[in-house]
């Protein structure tokens, strides 16, 4: 933080899980234009200009008394809201596409499309977790993925509950973290190879080293 500021831009992502010394240590800097550092004694000019970012509401943290009134009036010079993912359209098929030229790059996947059923799919489902869900949902797409593009096969189910049921709603993906996708994805070849370490690994597209450095931390029988 202190190379930031020492001239530029400070980022500082879910300020509303400050703790209240960090906030205090914050709004001093931004108030008398010094830091200090870690073990040091000497005070530290800065000039600096701070971008700070939350999912939560401020307001109603101050009324908690979670979050320092005189903070939040010291940064909120001005605002940018972002609707959640669920509210933007066609942007998470962008978003979907450039996590997906990520990911196949890294794993050495030669994988370039999204069927036209996944981004229906995608389209529908509300995306509680926002960005992070659908980062994690293409990583995890990504892996399983055999051929160029993407299809419902390689996604964990978009439907919960009887599918003939009428009262079943279609988008609603279980929020999953990356731990239990990439555990899935493992468990996953694993029975396709009938246990054969190496060939699980080329299933995954990585090395028999990185895959078995991964099942240390899973309890597989």
């Amino acid at each position: 933080c202190f190379q930031a500021a020492h001239g530029g831009t400070l980022f500082l992502d879910e300020i509303g899980d400050m703790s209240p010394s960090a906030q205090a240590k914050i709004l001093r800097a931004l108030e008398e234009r010094l830091v200090r550092r870690v073990g040091g004694s000497a005070e530290i000019a800065v000039d600096t200009r701070l971008v700070t970012a939350t999912n939560q509401d401020l307001d109603a943290l101050i009324g908690k008394k979670a979050f320092r009134c005189d903070l939040y009036y010291r940064i909120n010079v001005f605002t940018i809201s972002l609707p959640s993912l669920r509210d933007r359209g066609d942007d998470v098929l962008l978003l979907a596409y450039y996590f997906l030229r990520q990911f196949a790059a890294d794993l050495r996947k030669d994988v370039t499309h999204v069927s036209p059923e996944v981004q229906a799919m995608l389209r529908r489902y509300s995306f509680p977790g926002n960005v992070r869900e659908l980062r994690n949902l293409i990583e995890r797409a990504i892996i399983m993925c055999e051929g160029p593009s993407v299809t419902e096969a390689d996604l964990p189910p978009l439907v919960e509950g009887d599918p003939d049921d009428a009262g079943a709603e279609r988008g609603s993906l279980p929020t999953l973290k990356l731990a239990q996708l990439e555990e899935q994805a493992i468990r996953s070849a694993l029975e396709r190879s009938g246990g054969v370490q190496a060939q699980a690994a080329r299933y995954l597209g990585i090395g028999h080293h990185a895959l078995r450095y991964r099942l240390k931390r899973y309890p597989f029988g």
